[in-house]
């Protein structure tokens, strides 16, 4: 798997194969956040929860060290980099990994909510008629139900929830293990930014990741939203969020 990932990083070859998504996808390693391989290890309350009353028990923390281990001989790599959306699940997190570092990208929420909105199934029976996580707070629930459950509501509700719970856990990490980034930054200076991400992790920007950046083109995509989300649904968002800082 090591090798076919640099073979799809290489220039014209990489493009060629990855043009073929759904054909190469049994074959070409793409960005996936792996949900089925946590449910299966975590259960159901890891992927529908921020999971931080969970302590889990010695044979499920061995099951996924060992998985982990598995996967970086594979690759080759001594070190592995996991994607995660939704809760941070920081505390369970750690409970398995208490080295790990951890980096939040904040972007901001008319932009993630513009995105979740085009999100056709989340869950069984979800969608926006319930709260894609378990831990939605009351107060939010009730104002939520209060103001006729549109999906504009929940939506900004879920995601103010997911920032207090991130910003709130980080807080209770040592400094070199939390590191937030605004993705407008990020955008802005890629490579400054790449470089400081891995900083944070104690790691060196290699000269394959300069090269690669130069290959592909890195864009904002926040210039979406202005365009689809209506005047009063931007009004919701930004009361919600009025006194959280992005």
């Amino acid at each position: 798997m090591a090798l076919t990932t640099r073979v799809c990083d290489l220039p014209f070859v990489g493009v060629c194969l990855k043009g073929q998504k759904e054909r190469a996808r049994r074959f070409v390693p793409s960005p996936n956040e792996g949900w089925d391989l946590w449910r299966h290890y975590l259960g159901e309350n890891f992927v529908y929860s921020s999971a931080n009353d969970i302590i889990p028990p010695p044979e499920q923390k061995e099951q996924i060290l060992r998985l982990f281990r598995r996967i970086l001989f594979f690759q080759g790599k001594d070190r592995l980099i996991v994607k995660l959306t939704g809760p941070p699940r920081i505390k369970f997190l750690r409970r398995i990994f208490p080295e790990a570092h951890f980096v939040h990208i904040l972007r901001d929420p008319r932009a993630v909510i513009h995105s979740q909105l085009k999100v056709e199934r989340w869950r069984p029976g979800g969608n926006f008629e319930n709260p894609w996580w378990n831990d939605l707070p009351q107060d939010y629930c009730e104002a939520w139900r209060d103001s006729g459950k549109p999906p504009i509501v929940l939506l900004a509700y879920q995601l103010r929830n997911i920032m207090e719970q991130v910003r709130q856990e980080g807080s209770l990490l040592p400094p070199r293990q939390f590191f937030e980034i605004r993705y407008e930054d990020f955008i802005r200076d890629v490579s400054g930014r790449t470089r400081d991400i891995l900083r944070s992790c104690g790691l060196e920007l290699h000269p394959r990741i300069i090269r690669y950046l130069q290959r592909v083109e890195i864009r904002s995509q926040n210039h979406k939203w202005p365009r689809h989300l209506g005047t009063q649904d931007v009004i919701i968002i930004e009361k919600i969020f009025r006194d959280i800082r992005f």
